[in-house]
């Protein structure tokens, strides 16, 4: 899911190229930055959502940063700070800049910084009633944990759970909010043990993937 509940920006600014990039997606909008610069862009962001005071200092730093990025660490590190300094004003770019942080982090098996953007995408997909996205996104990060290799908290496993059964719950998907409370369960077993699976790697006897309800 990419922002597909916005359809088109919610706002639209003095800037119709950088408005125009962005609903052409993350790599298109990153693309006219670079060329219009910090202060074009700074400017935009903050004519997008006037109703919501950004600091300008910041927003222009972020910019700088996100532009001057060259290490794949450094890039989603800077799209993480724009996308938290935006996301009460700009909901679409915000979600955007979260979804490209969570692919980074899992290419590079940050489990901190999926969970960081899972948490701000669900938000967004729960703030726009959008609970299904919101379940996909935290099924994605299970489905991540689950692979060879994979470490993280525990805890983060049992919020994924905790999110996607109240999604469940809000979709009115009951038998599906049962079944991940069930699995939250099993889950809980492992972490009460001790056992290395509450970890690391699939904590499962076979590789089948979590799916979202239709």
């Amino acid at each position: 899911m990419r922002s597909q509940y916005f359809g088109s920006p919610l706002v639209f600014s003095a800037d119709p190229r950088l408005d125009q990039a962005l609903t052409n997606g993350l790599d298109a909008w990153e693309a006219e930055v670079a060329e219009r610069g910090v202060l074009a862009t700074g400017k935009w962001l903050m004519q997008r959502g006037p109703e919501i005071r950004l600091d300008r200092e910041m927003v222009y730093e972020a910019i700088e940063n996100l532009l001057t990025s060259e290490r794949a660490d450094d890039l989603m590190l800077a799209r993480a700070e724009l996308a938290e300094i935006v996301q009460r004003a700009d909901l679409a770019l915000a979600d955007l800049l979260w979804f490209a942080v969570r692919d980074l982090a899992m290419d590079m098996n940050d489990a901190d910084m999926i969970a960081e953007a899972s948490t701000h995408i669900a938000a967004i997909a729960f703030e726009v009633e959008e609970p299904t996205t919101a379940a996909e996104v935290w099924i994605d990060f299970l489905n991540w944990r689950r692979e060879p290799g994979s470490s993280s908290d525990p805890d983060t496993v049992l919020t994924a759970f905790d999110v996607i059964i109240r999604a469940a719950e809000m979709d009115g998907a009951q038998a599906d909010a049962a079944r991940y409370g069930y699995l939250q369960v099993q889950f809980q077993a492992l972490v009460d043990a001790a056992d290395e699976r509450a970890t690391v790697g699939n904590w499962l006897p076979d590789d089948q993937p979590y799916v979202v309800w239709s």
